[in-house]
């Protein structure tokens, strides 16, 4: 079994942002939790993800695309 692997990126404060990911299972949206926290150990967390999964235009051996979309801004 692979364990979580922590994926760190920066983003300009006030940007956009989206992330696409391929996964090679297919999974239901309600199954997954993505945020954002000021530290990784953070038990608190800043924004909590929209999440996305679609089995259109895929690539490679994905069965699926998870697309992370803005957050929605949780009380700082």
């Amino acid at each position: 079994m692979k364990l979580p692997v922590l994926h760190n990126f920066n983003a300009i404060k006030g940007e956009v942002i989206s992330l696409s990911i391929g996964y090679n299972n297919v999974v239901a949206s309600e199954s997954l939790f993505a945020c954002v926290r000021k530290y990784s150990p953070d038990e608190e967390y800043k924004a909590k993800f929209d999440i996305d999964v679609s089995t259109d235009e895929l690539e490679n051996d994905e069965a699926s695309k998870i697309t992370l979309s803005p957050p929605y801004q949780m009380s700082s």
